[in-house]
């Protein structure tokens, strides 16, 4: 007992600390947004939308963050379809400064909320100790830890992942649909994981979840229709000329900077259209030798590398097969934990180390290092299943 006292009280100030060390970085910094550097473009557009303008708008999104703090000649462009600025309407009705302090709490508890899902998912045991070890596997990598400080909203990709499978579990089917549709804050992130789980739905006859979904995005939908009827043509415009290599050049943790910088050729933007037919031909064909979990990892580990466009801070979503891998460790015997737990530990602390030192181009290998891993300790449970068959 006080084992797990002292446990949860270092766990508590090590969580205590980081967050206290993030909040300090807006003191720092009074005249930029430092706490939200990502999340001031969301804010922005959102409130572009509730006054009827053009979300995307680049000259409105300048007036708009100029006069919020932000310090450099371009702005910050959202290019997040209309779901995630209906969803943020509440932290946008605030003033920027207030609204992203609360975005920030919001995104710590939704990246808690997503850990406690996968820890009941993923991990044998329950209480605090189980608790405790999926706090820890969240707060100390650090996409997590770049996602609250910018102000992303990744999380709540993770979150509609999560939530899916949990509640799936639970055979809370409308629930699991409903939550689906948080992934659409950010679709390219799950150009292969959202078709795998509707179709996935659509081959079990899960109506529910199909319907939950569907309701949930043309209620969304409908609310941004109403506030800017035109969102659809200004969204079009967005992504057919200003979200190209051509206007952002940096190299970014994805394919597709590496062979624009080093071949000069912007092919990497259709590098999806051929993942995503193999991915699913591939499952469609193996979909019984595996869980639904399993296949979803994979979908992370082959959809993240191969994104038309995004930054490390989605490497967040790692943290899925990361809590299956750790689940594995401790309840699979034919894991070689002297391999799996050094090997764990080093993607946390590459991912730690380029983080402070910020090299974005150096976080492309991570997919891959944890995609490695998890195919090691996949192979071993699939094995020791088939010996015990």
């Amino acid at each position: 007992m006080k084992g797990r006292k002292l446990l949860f009280a270092l766990l508590f100030l090590a969580l205590a600390g980081v967050l206290a060390w993030e909040v300090s970085t807006l003191v720092r910094m009074p005249n930029s947004p430092a706490l939200g550097r990502d999340f001031i473009g969301k804010w922005s557009s959102t409130r572009l939308l509730m006054q009827g303008k053009n979300p995307w708008n680049l000259d409105d999104l300048f007036v708009l963050e100029a006069s919020q703090g932000w310090p450099d000649p371009e702005p910050v462009i959202s290019r997040s379809p209309p779901f995630l600025h209906v969803l943020l309407i509440p932290f946008a009705v605030l003033p920027f400064y207030i609204g992203a302090a609360v975005w920030f709490l919001v995104n710590v508890f939704v990246l808690a909320l997503s850990s406690k899902g996968l820890a009941d998912l993923l991990i044998p045991g329950k209480g605090i100790k189980t608790l405790g070890l999926a706090l820890l596997l969240t707060f100390t990598f650090s996409r997590p830890l770049q996602v609250v400080l910018i102000g992303q909203v990744n999380s709540l990709v993770l979150l509609g992942l999560v939530g899916f499978l949990w509640l799936l579990k639970k055979n809370q089917l409308w629930g699991a649909g409903g939550v689906l549709a948080l992934t659409l804050v950010k679709p390219h992130l799950v150009y292969l994981a959202l078709p795998l789980l509707l179709l996935e739905a659509l081959l079990r006859r899960w109506w529910r979840i199909l319907i939950a979904f569907a309701g949930v995005c043309l209620g969304l939908l409908g609310v941004a229709t109403l506030l800017h009827p035109s969102w659809p043509s200004d969204y079009l415009t967005l992504l057919t000329h200003e979200a190209t290599w051509a206007t952002h050049t940096w190299q970014v943790a994805i394919l597709r900077g590496v062979i624009y910088a080093h071949m000069g050729t912007d092919v990497g933007k259709y590098l999806w259209l051929v993942v995503l037919p193999l991915f699913l031909m591939i499952y469609l064909r193996y979909r019984e030798r595996l869980e639904l979990t399993s296949w979803l990892s994979l979908a992370v580990f082959a959809a993240l590398p191969t994104l038309p466009f995004g930054g490390s801070t989605d490497l967040v979503l790692l943290l899925l097969p990361i809590f299956q891998i750790v689940g594995w460790i401790l309840s699979e015997p034919f894991i070689d934990r002297r391999v799996a737990i050094p090997s764990l530990l080093l993607i946390y602390g590459y991912a730690f180390w380029f983080w402070v030192n910020f090299q974005e181009l150096a976080f492309l290998p991570l997919p891959f290092m944890v995609g490695v891993l998890y195919c090691y300790a996949l192979q071993r449970v699939r094995s020791t299943t088939l010996a015990k068959g």
